[in-house]
């Protein structure tokens, strides 16, 4: 016989409870293994204790067999001990690299969410200069949105590709097309060759689109893109401003930025950068990286991501997104309620209205101020309101009428407006006519209203080949071709048809008459005759 050892399953019950907390608590697949384990029957039998007598009292003396049934309790609870902590083992997230032990985990994280999605783009698009057309290369980067191969990057990066290469996270490199863009946002969708994506067994990792709206200025964000070329590369900075405002602004002449305001940000955005995600600390894409202030370290903008996902769905459909246009400029109300009569917060001032647009044949004036379209109230105090006052038109479907009601001095009236369909300065419609050495375009109506021409007649020309026949014949950039041999060219559909009449044979002189200002001028190319350029 030997002594009794005060030893009860109580103390063991105690442990296993510990245990369990411990276990449940770490979450995860792990959490519910040890929920399970610990609550089954066998575990209570086997790994919590040798049982009490009957009476709830530990007997004094202890068999040989006792004995070893204690020891025997004693190694399961060892046993056990090891089974939790392999199960906490498996519940701890995963251990960090050693060379991301210093960075934050939520910048891990938020980095490790969207890094995937990242993309470089190399783009082969059209341009034009100096008379010629010509491949213009260039890089930037992208996000994947969807499983389908969608990829959301800038208007300016992808716009007018011709040819386009993505580079994925495992460095596979992948054809892709243009399916739709619009640079009124600066922004453009494309699509990879799902095909070739699945030949080569790369796999898509679509980023989340956040919330723009909630972001705050202080917030912490990360800039993501493939900068000069390089490889993925993140800055990391916060929101210094959430609703900047820029007013006239072009991007490769082409205006943006007319209908939203921009996320302003000091991560840096360098050349390349252009079409990556800003990420906010929950890993979601909050905006798109677009430009950064030339003449100053620490500003940089981005579109933000409530504005891709309200064009995304026309971009898919349409390829375009159009725009109704009645051809009002707004200013702000600011330090000008007391001039009008109006009380802070109403109304936008109108400045001026376009020649020959709907809202002048409707009969609005400057110096209206706009106070109602149709049965909504609108306010623009400050310019940063501007963008929401325009949007309110602009979405409206072309062709539609609107009710605007303005204050004219001391009274109020209602106009009713037809839109138009917006257009910006410049169509993006330019063709090269190499046999006269030349570059030219469509006139659009604000381009016309703006240079007060008569009408919309006539090409524009943009560019003008040294030594050709264009430069001999005195052709200048600007010039607007009215006439090909006494023959009107009433736009550039019927200019490509002369042209091509008239270059089909032998080559021969041709008359133009040409607006330069407010002149009219007759200028002679004699084709064939070009000169080696210098």
């Amino acid at each position: 016989m030997v002594p009794a050892v005060r030893y009860s399953g109580v103390e063991n019950r105690i442990e296993a409870a510990r245990a369990e907390r411990c276990a449940i608590s770490s979450g995860g697949m792990a959490a519910r293994i040890a929920r399970s384990l610990f609550r089954s029957s066998v575990f209570k039998r086997q790994y919590q204790g040798y049982p009490l007598a009957r009476d709830g009292t530990i007997a004094a003396q202890w068999s040989r067999r006792d004995w070893i049934d204690v020891r025997r309790v004693r190694t399961r609870r060892v046993r056990a001990a090891r089974l939790i902590g392999a199960l906490l083992l498996l519940a701890a997230p995963p251990r960090a690299h050693a060379e991301d032990e210093l960075v934050p985990v939520d910048v891990r994280a938020a980095r490790d969410r969207v890094f995937p999605a990242v993309v470089r783009i190399d783009v082969h698009s059209r341009g034009y200069s100096q008379g010629e057309r010509e491949i213009v290369r260039g890089t930037g980067s992208g996000v994947i949105i969807d499983d389908e191969g969608h990829v959301l990057t800038n208007f300016h990066v992808a716009g007018r590709a011709e040819k386009l290469i993505v580079t994925l996270i495992e460095k596979e490199r992948v054809r892709a097309r243009l399916i739709g863009a619009d640079h009124w946002t600066d922004l453009a969708l494309i699509r990879l060759d799902m095909e070739e994506v699945r030949r080569k067994k790369a796999r898509l990792q679509p980023a989340v689109l956040g919330d723009s709206a909630r972001i705050a200025i202080g917030e912490p964000v990360l800039a993501i893109g493939t900068p000069f070329g390089l490889s993925r590369t993140m800055t990391l900075g916060i929101v210094t401003n959430n609703e900047r405002y820029f007013s006239g602004e072009s991007i490769d002449g082409y205006e943006t930025g007319e209908f939203n305001n921009w996320i302003q940000t000091d991560a840096a955005i360098n050349p390349g950068n252009s079409g990556g995600p800003l990420v906010n600390m929950r890993g979601e894409v909050i905006g798109i990286n677009t430009r950064a202030a030339s003449l100053a370290e620490g500003l940089g903008f981005a579109v933000p991501i409530d504005v891709a996902k309200s064009v995304l769905p026309t971009l898919l459909k349409e390829r375009r997104v159009r725009r109704s246009y009645v051809g009002l400029t707004f200013r702000e109300m600011q330090d000008l309620e007391t001039h009008f009569g109006l009380e802070s917060n109403r109304g936008v001032l109108i400045e001026s209205v376009d020649p020959r647009s709907p809202a002048q044949g409707a009969g609005l004036r400057p110096e209206d101020v706009l106070l109602v379209i149709d049965d909504l109230d609108v306010s623009a105090r400050f310019p940063e309101e501007l963008p929401a006052v325009r949007r309110l038109l602009a979405d409206r479907p072309v062709g539609s009428s609107v009710r605007l009601t303005v204050k004219r001095g001391e009274s109020k009236t209602e106009f009713t407006v037809t839109t138009a369909e917006l257009e910006g300065e410049y169509a993006d419609d330019e063709r090269e006519f190499p046999a006269w050495g030349l570059t030219a375009r469509s006139v659009t109506a604000i381009y016309a209203a703006r240079e007060q021409l008569p009408d919309r007649a006539g090409v524009l020309v943009t560019g003008v080949k040294p030594a050709s026949a264009a430069q001999r014949a005195g052709l200048e950039i600007g010039d607007l071709i009215r006439t090909i041999n006494r023959e009107a060219v009433p736009d550039l559909a019927a200019f490509v048809q002369r042209y091509d009449d008239l270059t089909g044979g032998k080559p021969q002189r041709v008359l133009l008459e040409v607006l330069r200002g407010a002149t009219f001028r007759i200028l002679v190319l004699r084709p064939g005759q070009d000169l080696p350029s210098p």
